[in-house]
């Protein structure tokens, strides 16, 4: 397994008052707002759901996991559909985040859409973000540069749906022209429909592998007149139940990874270069 690593840019602190300012937040409407890429297959929310409220301890949950990813473009595509199913839940599930690294990548919004009792209010105009940069290593003269887009939701009720969509654009410099993915393929928390679709040129190849899959998982691998695409679907995802204390180099769950790099011997010449 190939390690993300993040960027790091290392600086001095010339005055000890700049450590009281780790975490700064400044109200910020997006104003660049734009529809879904014409790449990106649009799904809606799953009927016939089988979690039950029982299921659920925070009071609402995900019932859509839509993630698509376009290589060729560096663009992360992300769509959730929040299904609030008690009082207790309506807080949290209110709570928009959307971390990055403001380096590298940029943030695209597409839509915020409130779904109540069968009709759609579309409130993607209405969005008004902080931006938190939250530099908790400071002190240690280490600026990270990842930043959290925050929103807090009213006027959202029980049984409502909050259907959110965006796409970060951006690769992350220290892999220059190679490419690596993992997508963990089990939760902590149920899921009516957890979709995964990486698409990428035909010329292009790279090495891929699904780990522990079984009929769980739909896998469909096929060539489009204009990508090659790999699709993972599953349906009514239960809860898993980690063990405590488990090692960092072990990963616990099933996961579907892709990578450019076609031996370890690669990946040692990428490593020196950057260590």
């Amino acid at each position: 397994m190939i390690p993300l690593i993040p960027k790091i840019k290392s600086f001095l602190i010339p005055f000890i008052s700049l450590l009281l300012f780790c975490e700064i937040a400044y109200s910020q409407k997006y104003k660049t707002i734009v529809k879904e890429p014409d790449w990106v297959k649009l799904l809606s929310i799953p009927k016939n759901s089988r979690v039950a409220k029982y299921d659920v301890s925070s009071g609402y949950y995900i019932t859509l996991a839509d993630y698509q990813i376009n290589l060729d473009e560096n663009a992360h595509y992300n769509h959730e559909i929040i299904k609030v199913l008690s009082y207790s839940g309506i807080t949290k599930a209110s709570q928009l985040l959307v971390t990055f690294d403001t380096s590298y990548q940029k943030l695209k919004i597409h839509h915020l859409y409130i779904w109540r009792n069968g009709e759609k209010i579309d409130r993607t105009n209405n969005l008004s973000f902080e931006i938190m940069n939250n530099e908790y290593s400071l002190g240690a003269g280490i600026y990270m540069g990842r930043i959290t887009a925050y929103d807090n939701l009213n006027d959202i009720r029980k049984d409502d749906f909050i259907d959110f969509s965006y796409t970060l654009v951006g690769k992350n410099p220290i892999f220059k022209s190679s490419k690596y993915l993992f997508v963990p393929l089990e939760t902590t928390n149920p899921i009516d429909l957890y979709y995964t679709r990486i698409i990428y040129s035909q010329n292009k190849k790279y090495n891929y592998q699904c780990i522990d899959c079984d009929s769980t998982i739909k896998f469909c691998d096929t060539l489009t007149p204009k990508y090659h695409e790999i699709e993972l679907t599953l349906r009514d995802v239960k809860t898993t139940i980690f063990e405590e204390n488990i090692p960092s180099w072990i990963i616990p769950y099933k996961y579907f990874t892709l990578s450019s790099y076609k031996t370890w011997k690669e990946i040692n010449t990428w490593a020196q270069n950057v260590f």
